[in-house]
């Protein structure tokens, strides 16, 4: 999947879509977390996430996200997760 499809599935997501993509039931929880203490729907978050990992993802994180994506069947889903789990944990959550 190339980043645009990426990018464009975010845009119509709902919550529900964004739980099945991050599968993980614990992750799906932190992210709602901070969604909420933002007013905010997880798919919002989400999308915000990804945003700030593509405007301000440092070298390091670029390289350690292609590498997850490199033979992983759903590439850019890990590079969602992986935005997601960045943006948690610059939130503190």
């Amino acid at each position: 999947m190339m980043l645009g499809q990426v990018i464009r599935r975010l845009e119509d997501a709902d919550d529900e879509a964004i739980r099945s993509l991050v599968g993980d039931p614990a992750l799906f929880a932190r992210l709602r977390t901070a969604a909420g203490a933002m007013d905010r729907p997880a798919a919002a978050y989400a999308r915000e996430a990804i945003g700030q990992f593509l405007h301000a993802g440092t070298e390091e994180e670029w390289a350690t996200v292609i590498g997850r994506m490199r033979d992983d069947p759903a590439p850019g889903d890990r590079l969602i997760v992986y935005a997601i789990e960045r943006q948690l944990r610059r939130d503190g959550v």
